[in-house]
């Protein structure tokens, strides 16, 4: 009863207006964020260089706020969740800054589906219900996980898809964390990029000091940093393109499933029709 109430305050009778917000919400804050990034660029980066040397120094304290802090950007529509992935491997190395972003993140996710799916699955569906491709691929997902750790893998908006895939309708908890977890591995580059940071305003050019000539193995790291944001890019591109083909494959099956059964229907009823015609007509 209690949880009904719950449900039926925060979805209302708005249908998809707070899976809307969700969305927009994300949309915004996303765009705050690279607003900050552009008009106060070295204010930012010196915020986040005090962070992460305050964090440092309180050994692991710090790095359990640190995972506090990721924890809490696995909620839409918050930002900055990759980029405090980076950040833990720039203040804690790359296998601590891991351990540490890998729990909060895998934690995080599974805390935003259960409640999602307990509290706003009707309100992301009716959402969702406007676009018969998301719909289809939300039915399609839980028969085939391989395609869900393709989609966790690329580098779509984490935190907003751990609420999205809450109203897959058949996708259970423990196909979801299985995928989650797997596909998390990917977060040893972000901190293995994030370690190789000497000094985060410098490396963003923040406050316009002087840049020192890179080293080799700089040059190197920049090189995997590029060719992961492109190959993430593409991936993006290509998976993108894969699951409209496959939810439109789906659609035309379902279509065709149901004028089956519509003519089966037609074919079972039409005789049942004349025969009771005949019944009432004596001349028949």
């Amino acid at each position: 009863m209690v949880l009904d109430a719950v449900r039926e305050r925060l979805c209302g009778s708005k249908g998809g207006a707070l899976g809307r917000g969700l969305i927009i919400g994300w949309v915004l804050t996303t765009l705050g964020f690279l607003a900050a990034t552009a008009f106060w660029k070295g204010e930012l980066f010196s915020a986040l260089d005090n962070l992460s040397k305050n964090l440092y120094e309180m050994g692991y304290q710090g790095l359990l706020v640190f995972g506090v802090l990721i924890f809490i950007t696995t909620i839409p529509p918050l930002p900055l969740y990759s980029t405090l992935i980076v950040l833990s491997g720039y203040t804690f190395g790359v296998w601590y800054g891991f351990v540490a972003s890998y729990i909060a993140s895998l934690v995080g996710a599974v805390v935003v589906f259960v409640v999602s799916r307990t509290l706003l699955r009707d309100t992301v569906t009716k959402c969702l219900a406007s676009s018969p491709t998301a719909t289809s691929l939300l039915q399609i997902i839980p028969q085939n996980p391989h395609l869900l750790l393709l989609i966790r893998v690329a580098p779509y908006p984490y935190n907003l898809l751990n609420v999205v895939l809450a109203s897959a309708p058949t996708l259970s908890l423990q196909t979801y964390t299985a995928c989650t977890a797997l596909s998390l591995c990917k977060l040893v580059l972000h901190t293995w990029i994030g370690a190789g940071i000497h000094d985060l305003s410098a490396a963003y050019n923040a406050g316009g000091s002087v840049q020192t000539e890179p080293s080799e193995e700089d040059i190197h790291r920049d090189r995997i940093k590029a060719g992961a944001t492109w190959g993430g890019i593409v991936l993006c591109v290509l998976l993108f393109v894969y699951l409209t083909h496959i939810a439109k494959r789906e659609i035309a099956k379902a279509q065709d499933e149901q004028r089956v059964v519509r003519e089966e229907e037609v074919a079972f009823l039409t005789p049942m029709g004349e025969a009771r015609d005949c019944d009432e007509d004596s001349a028949c």
